[in-house]
């Protein structure tokens, strides 16, 4: 006995017809799947700034109350020497050269290109995987040197204690600004002049907030022009980094 299957295939009509319907969804899915991208990348960072704030609290332990300084005030350059790296940076490089300063008494079997160091986003540009989360500079110099009216030069370059900041829970050790990583990939909104985007701030006290950099605390203009021995030039674009060079420094607060 034999049967006979009807087979039919798909008309043109059908086709047309699913191949639509399939990129209604993904056209639907797309933002959601972006921001849930966007949240996991946000929610590593956190760790990691966590993480890192707690190290730092450990160096204070170990250095009376100190936070970390490791940039020699006045000279051209400081040179690190570990047993696997050697890097030279400017006084105010500290920001981003902290990790290899820190990373074989602190981060025992780790180097600086491991996944704690790494940006989430950094594949997304050119910037270096490490170096990503920004130590504030405001921990490496004294609060006059962040007022214009009292600004003196070298000789406020100097760390701060832990006990001289007034607002720890509101005071930011390290930032981390996807905006910046990605830029101009990212679309800029702009409020009054100021750049409406949002950065991670780990705090003094350790806890780390996602805030609206328009709202964070007041900043000061490097205003050394573009001396490269200290590191600090005026900014292309007439912005200072979030949680960096906060009004009056570790006296001032960044977190509203």
């Amino acid at each position: 006995m034999k049967f006979h299957l009807n087979q039919r295939g798909f008309t043109l009509l059908e086709l047309l017809l699913v191949i639509a319907l399939v990129g209604i969804l993904v056209t639907l899915l797309l933002p959601t799947l972006g921001l849930t991208r966007d949240r996991a990348m946000q929610t590593k960072a956190m760790s990691d700034l966590r993480q890192h704030a707690a190290v730092m609290g450990m160096y204070a332990g170990d250095w009376d109350d100190r936070f970390p300084f490791f940039a020699i005030p006045g000279a051209t350059e400081t040179v690190i020497r570990t047993e696997r790296y050697t890097e030279a940076f400017s006084y105010f490089s500290s920001h981003s050269f902290w990790p290899v300063a820190l990373v074989d008494r602190y981060y025992p079997g780790m180097a600086i290109d491991d996944e704690v160091f790494q940006s989430p986003y950094a594949r997304e540009t050119s910037w270096s995987a490490w170096g990503a989360y920004a130590y504030s500079c405001s921990m490496i110099a004294a609060p006059e040197y962040w007022d214009q009216s009292t600004r003196e030069g070298v000789n406020q370059l100097r760390p701060n204690r832990v006990s001289s900041v007034r607002y720890p829970g509101s005071k930011a050790l390290l930032s981390f600004d996807p905006w910046r990583l990605s830029w101009p990939a990212r679309q800029v909104l702009t409020r009054d002049g100021v750049l409406d985007r949002t950065t991670l701030i780990a705090t003094v006290s350790g806890g780390v907030e996602r805030e609206t950099v328009g709202e964070l605390g007041e900043t000061v203009r490097s205003g050394d022009g573009r001396d490269p021995a200290l590191g600090h030039v005026d900014h292309l674009f007439g912005w200072e980094p979030s949680g960096m060079h906060t009004l009056r420094g570790v006296e001032g607060r960044d977190l509203p």
